[in-house]
């Protein structure tokens, strides 16, 4: 390799923890982590497995590190199996990140209806009183991929896509500013071959959701403002 500084990206497994990592070099040469290197404001992303990256082939495939290195950005991937269910306290943690970017609220898919009407707002309250001025992204959940021959299941998932809309139309009308929607339909694509188990996405699915959410949060880190869909 050629002399001069290099920057290297390792990605961690998704599921299993870390508790020693080494990394050597040739003599000569040094290693800075890049915690003592000077980063653009982190985008803080909140959501499920799928957020999470469940079912990638290799944790570099997870959306959120795609998106972390099409907008060579920090992404902070704050997806918990089965467990996106707005509890407040996750909001709290959220705000405490020093100098967000742009928030992104992915959590429909482990959402009820009733479940996003009665915290959407309060935890987006909770993130505003910490950062008044960054955006936030609500995200909508795709169709699962057998939704066109399962009417209760299309049903359901369009009654919490229907909540998360309310929620966000209810902080707009009580005049929250810098509030963006990306609907679901952008997602998985319409061919079926995004998932795994018509839920979880491979990494076809996980490209796929970079592709929908990369305009608006390109836009937003360039000018603090993104055309709402």
């Amino acid at each position: 390799m050629s002399a001069g500084y290099k920057e290297f990206r390792m990605y961690l497994s998704l599921y299993d923890g870390v508790s020693e990592l080494e990394i050597g070099t040739d003599p000569g040469y040094e290693f800075i982590p890049e915690s003592v290197v000077k980063r653009a404001a982190p985008i803080v992303m909140y959501g499920t497995s799928i957020l999470q990256g469940g079912c990638v082939s290799r944790p570099g495939m997870a959306f959120t590190n795609i998106l972390g290195r099409w907008l060579d950005r920090e992404v902070v991937n704050l997806g918990f199996s089965g467990n996106a269910i707005l509890d407040p306290e996750v909001a709290q943690l959220m705000a405490r990140v020093e100098n967000p970017a742009v928030f992104v609220l992915d959590n429909v898919p482990n959402c009820k209806p009733e479940v996003i009407l009665e915290r959407g707002e309060a935890f987006v309250r909770i993130l505003r009183e910490a950062h008044p001025s960054v955006p936030v992204v609500f995200v909508e959940m795709a169709h699962y991929s057998y939704d066109w021959v399962s009417a209760s299941s299309f049903e359901a998932v369009e009654a919490r896509n229907a909540a998360q809309r309310t929620v966000y139309e209810r902080l707009l009308a009580a005049g929250y500013k810098n509030l963006y929607y990306v609907p679901g339909a952008l997602l998985n694509g319409t061919d079926g071959e995004a998932t795994v188990d018509y839920v979880h996405t491979t990494d076809l699915g996980q490209t796929r959701y970079a592709q929908a959410l990369y305009p608006v949060l390109k836009e937003l880190l360039a000018t603090g403002r993104a055309k709402r869909r």
